[in-house]
């Protein structure tokens, strides 16, 4: 599970947010 993932969504637009779940999952 991601950490502060929730935290993320609320100051990252959809396109930010699929690209740090692109990272994220890396």
């Amino acid at each position: 599970k991601i950490t502060g993932i929730t935290e993320k969504e609320e100051f990252l637009s959809p396109e930010e947010y699929e690209e740090f779940v692109k990272k994220e999952m890396e």
